[in-house]
């Protein structure tokens, strides 16, 4: 009897629900379609909507930074916009964050190596404005604008989780101009290791080393260069894949003879 083999069998017995929906398909889908048209149908959702008209309504009655940190709704909907939203109760933290000097090499946000924090600072210049910013028509719409753009990304993560980091590198990169950028955005950064098959251990190597090692096959030079990035990522996504449906059947041979 002969018995066929793919990548959701193993001698005939099924492995669907191992590994994850291919994410490739639909990531070529959204991009052919664009972004923006499918962001702006995401914003439709009741309950998106609904957090959009929550935050247009009461961010500019904030009177502090205290204040704004203490409202769970409106510091979770702008740490979202920066992929921060697990920091929303490290309230402290946050204020500190929002307040720092951007002149203070020595401050909250410069002393994190998150770049996320930095760039969060540099956005709300609290230190400043205060919060004048917060009646900036332009600044609260660039909010929602993030806010919609990374729910949707998670969104379409649930079918894939390669998918949100798949398509928050390929929003972000544009912003990268040196190579060792990359290493203080664990996201894009895992991105590329995972692209390139690099050991976890890489990242212990001195910045002049790594940036060596990751540019053999990534040159943020390219990234302007019409496709350049997307092949990057579709090769991402092939690899995560691969990676997936690997451990799929691992998981079930170990499960076999366990």
């Amino acid at each position: 009897m002969s018995v066929s083999f793919n990548a959701n069998s193993v001698a005939g017995f099924s492995l669907a629900g191992s590994s994850p929906i291919s994410a490739l398909p639909i990531y070529n889908r959204v991009i052919l379609e664009s972004p923006e048209v499918a962001r702006a149908n995401y914003a439709k959702r009741p309950g998106i909507k609904a957090d959009i008209e929550y935050f247009r309504a009461k961010i500019g009655t904030v009177k502090s930074a205290e204040e704004f940190v203490r409202n769970p709704r409106l510091i979770s909907f702008a740490l979202t916009v920066y992929g921060m939203e697990s920091q929303a109760n490290l309230q402290f933290r946050v204020k500190q964050v929002l307040m720092s000097d951007p002149d203070d090499r020595y401050s909250a946000a410069e002393r994190m190596s998150d770049q996320r924090y930095r760039r969060m600072m540099q956005d709300f210049d609290m230190f400043r404005q205060g919060v004048g910013r917060f009646s900036d028509k332009d600044f609260v719409n660039y909010l929602v604008d993030g806010y919609v753009t990374a729910e949707h990304e998670k969104d379409l993560g649930q079918r894939n989780p390669a998918l949100t980091d798949a398509l928050y590198f390929r929003r972000k990169i544009k912003e990268v101009a040196k190579t060792n950028q990359l290493f203080g955005d664990f996201q894009l950064f895992d991105v590329v290791k995972e692209t390139l098959n690099l050991p976890d251990g890489v990242v212990n190597l001195p910045p002049e080393q790594l940036s060596q090692r990751v540019e053999k096959g990534f040159d943020v030079k390219r990234i302007d260069e019409p496709g350049y990035v997307d092949r990057f990522v579709q090769r991402y996504l092939v690899v995560k894949q691969a990676k997936a449906q690997l451990q799929g059947k691992t998981n079930f041979l170990s499960g076999m003879f366990a």
